[in-house]
């Protein structure tokens, strides 16, 4: 999904938000002015009930391996962890409304969108995959994926997608036993 789709997205949101705190917040009997209608369908405007980074990490051992999933929900961030020696964690925090849309909005900041495949990191070996989904109402999951090595990257998956996770992972506690928040 391009930038500025999601920029109105967004926008529409905060619109539909303001319009109905200034309808609530009016007294009885003070006319209102109606919400200007949505040129766009009406599943356009709706933020994603559903994002989803996954981190698949570099192949090595099975004891040193390690992934990570970090699911954003309209009411809670999740991670769960699995990995180094099959230890499994999961930490969940609830999230506001606010917080939700921030996240949106940190998404699109990052510039994370669908892009034509690339191949920048053909032949390098040794680097990290990342999934990344992104669920909207009344439409299948928007699934895009990076291969990230030697500073390059390769997929369709285009933006910022390893500060994405950084800033979700430091939204959440610390895994336990040692485990580490990521890679």
């Amino acid at each position: 999904m391009g930038d500025h789709i999601m920029l109105k997205h967004i926008s529409l949101a905060l619109a539909l938000s303001l319009t109905t705190a200034a309808c609530a917040s009016s007294s009885p009997g003070t006319a209102t002015t109606p919400a200007a209608e949505p040129t766009e369908p009406a599943r356009e405007s709706a933020l994603p009930t559903e994002i989803v980074v996954a981190y698949d990490g570099q192949p090595v051992a099975p004891d040193y391996r390690q992934t990570y999933e970090l699911t954003i929900t309209p009411s809670e961030l999740r991670r769960t962890v699995n990995g180094p020696r099959d230890a499994t964690s999961e930490q969940t925090v609830p999230l506001s409304a606010e917080q939700f849309a921030a996240l949106v909005e940190s998404m699109q900041r990052h510039g994370l969108s669908a892009q034509e495949p690339t191949s920048g990191a053909a032949g390098c070996t040794g680097g990290a995959s990342y999934r990344f989904a992104v669920t909207y109402p009344d439409r299948a999951p928007e699934q895009l994926h990076t291969y990230l090595c030697a500073g390059t990257s390769q997929g369709t998956l285009a933006g910022d997608v390893k500060a994405f996770a950084s800033e979700l992972n430091a939204m959440l506690p610390a895994p336990p036993n040692g485990m580490p928040r990521e890679p």
